[in-house]
Protein backbone atom coordinates (compact mmCIF):
# COMPACT_ATOMS: atom_id res chain seq x y z
CA UNK A 1 0.00 0.00 0.00
CA UNK A 2 2.68 2.27 0.53
CA UNK A 3 4.77 2.11 -2.64
CA UNK A 4 1.37 2.38 -4.59
CA UNK A 5 0.50 5.53 -2.04
CA UNK A 6 4.41 6.98 -2.85
CA UNK A 7 3.89 6.40 -6.71
CA UNK A 8 0.52 7.99 -6.42
CA UNK A 9 1.81 11.30 -4.62
CA UNK A 10 5.09 11.60 -7.28
CA UNK A 11 2.52 11.69 -10.24
CA UNK A 12 0.32 13.84 -8.31
CA UNK A 13 -2.91 12.19 -7.92
CA UNK A 14 -4.93 13.18 -5.16
CA UNK A 15 -6.75 13.63 -3.07
CA UNK A 16 -5.68 9.92 -1.73
CA UNK A 17 -6.58 8.30 1.50
CA UNK A 18 -5.70 4.99 2.68
CA UNK A 19 -6.39 2.30 5.39
CA UNK A 20 -5.17 -1.44 6.37
CA UNK A 21 -6.00 -4.02 8.53
CA UNK A 22 -4.50 -7.49 8.84
CA UNK A 23 -3.45 -8.31 5.40
CA UNK A 24 -5.56 -6.01 3.32
CA UNK A 25 -5.94 -2.43 2.70
CA UNK A 26 -7.48 -0.11 0.60
CA UNK A 27 -6.61 2.93 -1.16
CA UNK A 28 -9.30 5.57 -2.51
CA UNK A 29 -8.30 8.11 -4.97
CA UNK A 30 -10.73 9.97 -7.49
CA UNK A 31 -11.87 7.58 -10.07
CA UNK A 32 -10.94 4.52 -8.25
CA UNK A 33 -10.95 2.68 -4.71
CA UNK A 34 -8.17 0.04 -5.23
CA UNK A 35 -8.29 -3.14 -2.45
CA UNK A 36 -5.00 -4.74 -2.08
CA UNK A 37 -4.32 -8.52 -0.86
CA UNK A 38 -1.11 -10.17 -0.37
CA UNK A 39 -1.33 -11.56 -4.31
CA UNK A 40 -3.12 -8.69 -6.23
CA UNK A 41 -4.43 -5.18 -6.21
CA UNK A 42 -8.01 -4.85 -7.71
CA UNK A 43 -10.56 -2.05 -8.29
CA UNK A 44 -13.49 -1.60 -10.83
CA UNK A 45 -13.49 0.19 -14.35
CA UNK A 46 -16.32 0.71 -15.96
CA UNK A 47 -18.17 -1.88 -14.00
CA UNK A 48 -15.85 -4.63 -14.76
CA UNK A 49 -13.05 -5.77 -12.11
CA UNK A 50 -9.25 -4.99 -13.04
CA UNK A 51 -6.42 -7.02 -11.18
CA UNK A 52 -2.92 -6.54 -11.30
CA UNK A 53 -0.26 -8.69 -9.47
CA UNK A 54 0.69 -7.50 -6.32
CA UNK A 55 4.97 -7.38 -7.67
CA UNK A 56 3.29 -5.07 -10.39
CA UNK A 57 2.51 -2.28 -8.36
CA UNK A 58 4.45 0.30 -10.69
CA UNK A 59 2.00 -0.66 -13.58
CA UNK A 60 -1.08 -0.46 -11.39
CA UNK A 61 0.28 3.20 -10.56
CA UNK A 62 0.53 3.97 -13.81
CA UNK A 63 -3.27 2.61 -15.14
CA UNK A 64 -5.10 4.37 -11.51
CA UNK A 65 -3.12 7.93 -12.68
CA UNK A 66 -5.04 7.51 -15.96
CA UNK A 67 -8.30 7.10 -13.94
CA UNK A 68 -7.45 10.09 -11.46
CA UNK A 69 -7.00 12.20 -14.07
CA UNK A 70 -9.77 11.08 -16.23
CA UNK A 71 -11.96 11.46 -13.20
CA UNK A 72 -10.93 14.96 -12.00
CA UNK A 73 -11.32 16.27 -15.51
CA UNK A 74 -13.48 19.58 -15.62
CA UNK A 75 -17.00 18.51 -16.98
CA UNK A 76 -18.28 20.51 -20.08
CA UNK A 77 -20.27 23.40 -19.60
CA UNK A 78 -22.81 25.81 -21.72
CA UNK A 79 -21.31 29.13 -21.80
CA UNK A 80 -23.63 32.36 -21.32
CA UNK A 81 -25.35 31.72 -25.41
CA UNK A 82 -25.86 28.31 -24.34
CA UNK A 83 -23.89 26.74 -26.51
CA UNK A 84 -21.63 24.01 -25.35
CA UNK A 85 -18.21 24.93 -26.45
CA UNK A 86 -16.85 23.31 -29.96
CA UNK A 87 -20.31 23.28 -31.13
CA UNK A 88 -21.92 25.91 -33.37
CA UNK A 89 -24.73 28.35 -33.31
CA UNK A 90 -28.25 26.97 -34.87
CA UNK A 91 -28.61 28.46 -38.24
CA UNK A 92 -31.59 30.32 -38.74
CA UNK A 93 -34.56 29.39 -40.73
CA UNK A 94 -34.85 31.42 -43.69
CA UNK A 95 -38.11 29.62 -44.94
CA UNK A 96 -41.14 31.42 -45.19
CA UNK A 97 -43.75 31.26 -42.46
CA UNK A 98 -47.41 31.49 -43.70
CA UNK A 99 -49.25 34.30 -42.75
CA UNK A 100 -46.33 36.59 -41.27
CA UNK A 101 -45.42 38.00 -44.81
CA UNK A 102 -46.48 41.74 -43.89
CA UNK A 103 -49.39 41.60 -45.21
CA UNK A 104 -52.26 43.98 -44.31
CA UNK A 105 -55.59 42.57 -43.49
CA UNK A 106 -58.26 44.58 -42.71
Amino acid sequence: MGHLCLLLALRDVGPVYHAAAGCRAVVSLPGATVWITPRELYWDQDGRRVTCPAGNVPDAAIHLTRLAQQATLPPMTATRSGRTPGRAAPVPSTRHKPGLGGQRHG
